[in-house]
C-alpha cells in the first residue's frame, strides 16, 4: 500500500513565505536557509500563487461596457 506524506506546510505558511519572495522582501535561497523548505517546494509555491493571482485579477478586471 502507497504511503503518503502528511502536508506539513499550512495555507498560511505558505502565503507568508510566498508573499516574503513576490514581495522581493528576501530571495529563495533566504527562505530555503531560514526556515529550511525545499527548493522545489518554494518554486512550485510562487508558480501557484502567480497563477491564483492572475485568475483573481482577471475575475475582478472591470469590462468596457460603457
Amino acid at each position: 500500500m502507497p504511503q503518503f506524506r502528511k502536508n506539513i506546510y499550512t495555507k498560511e505558511v505558505i502565503d507568508f513565505v510566498t508573499e516574503l519572495i513576490t514581495s522581493g522582501e528576501k530571495n529563495i535561497s533566504q527562505v530555503v536557509e531560514k526556515y529550511g523548505i525545499p527548493k522545489t517546494t518554494l518554486h512550485r509555491w510562487i508558480v501557484k500563487y502567480r497563477n491564483y493571482g492572475k485568475r483573481i485579477h482577471k475575475e475582478y478586471q472591470p469590462t468596457n461596457n460603457v
